[in-house]
């Protein structure tokens, strides 16, 4: 019984978890509603979150958990010296964002099998993006401006989609 929950538990996160990795991808500047995307993402913290809790004694801490969390202290010193001190500024709110991001992937890949399948999302999530954009013809690029400028706002945000 224990060990069928257990596989519903990471079944239902490596779910939640993949379904953000493809929303990431395709839910971005006229695509799809970004809304969508974020939808995604507080069902996919919110589930870690609960689990989090729910299983407080089993939660393995990594080493990049560790150093995440010293770089994240070391950020909030520095940040304390600042004139214009905002603990919730963009930057700091990202690295708590990407702390919890990592720390509930790490809760739900638990061997190479799982890192495999998160890596064919990454793959189908690319490859739905470049369809996508390539039926609505957005692939077009000008003299004046890199490929993805004009959809991402930035060239090198589409460049780093597509090498993931």
């Amino acid at each position: 019984m224990k060990k069928s929950k257990n596989l519903f538990e990471h079944s239902v996160g490596m779910f939640l978890m993949c379904i953000y990795v493809i929303t990431s991808f395709i839910a971005v500047n006229g695509l799809l509603n970004e809304s969508i995307n974020a939808l995604c993402l507080y069902a996919f913290f919110g589930y870690g979150c609960m689990l989090a809790a729910l299983n407080l004694k089993k939660i393995r801490i990594s080493y990049y958990s560790i150093w995440n969390l010293i770089f994240m202290a070391a950020s909030l010193i520095v940040m304390g010296y600042s004139p214009s001190f905002a603990i919730m500024s963009g930057s700091f709110y990202t690295l708590i964002v990407s702390f919890a991001l990592t720390f509930f992937f790490q809760m739900f890949i638990r061997n190479g099998e799982d890192f495999r399948k998160l890596c064919w999302y990454y793959t189908i999530a690319s490859l739905l993006l470049m369809v996508m954009l390539h039926s609505r013809g957005m692939l077009v690029g000008t003299a004046e401006e890199r490929l993805g400028h004009d959809t991402f706002g930035n060239a090198n945000i589409f460049a780093s989609l597509m090498m993931i």
